[in-house]
């Protein structure tokens, strides 16, 4: 990330901080990548979408700041029906930055 970014403009003057809700956004594309792979249907190439029903527990550790780069890592911790659940974090280096859980589910077949 660069300090010229789009996102850090007014996201604080003199203190450019990258949104955590970003970050949060980041992580629930990455959880429904997986979801969707975890459940690709082998005789079609269309995507299936996947809805987010919960995102809790958002905790922003540290600043995210220009020159960082966010390595993410979102772990499926279980299926309940046709739910997806995952524990989600971001890291700057060895450090914790941002951590969640989001709970997801495929959207339903249409024909």
């Amino acid at each position: 990330m660069l300090e010229g970014d789009w996102y850090f403009t007014g996201h604080y003057p003199g203190f450019p901080v990258f949104p955590g809700v970003l970050i949060v956004e980041h992580l629930a594309q990455v959880a429904a990548a997986y979801a969707a792979l975890r459940f690709k249907n082998e005789s079609t190439t269309e995507a299936q979408p996947v809805y987010f029903i919960e995102i809790e527990s958002a905790k922003f550790r540290k600043p995210v700041k220009p020159g960082d780069t966010i390595i993410s890592s979102v772990m499926h911790v279980k299926t309940t029906r046709s739910i997806e659940q995952f524990e989600c974090k971001a890291m700057v280096g060895e450090t914790l930055v941002t951590n969640c859980n989001i709970k997801a589910m495929l959207a339903p077949k249409t024909s």
